[in-house]
């Protein structure tokens, strides 16, 4: 429920708005931001799968240009 809610108030987040969070899934922001308050709110996610500067520095940014 908490997840849920700050997911929307936080982000911002608007039926129909495509979700992107680099966070590493690993931790606590991770899987609350990334699965438990999306999914909860019916929201489509990206999830960018790697390190920062693999395989390019520009990868993540590039991941959010081409998918939203």
């Amino acid at each position: 429920m908490y997840a849920a809610l700050t997911h929307k108030l936080i982000f911002d987040y608007h039926p129909g708005d495509v979700y992107f969070c680099a966070a590493d899934i690993g931790w606590i922001t991770g899987h609350s931001y990334i699965v438990y308050g999306p999914l909860a709110n019916g929201a489509t996610t990206v999830m960018f799968e790697s390190t920062r500067s693999t395989p390019t520095r520009g990868a993540t940014g590039a991941s959010r240009t081409t998918s939203g």
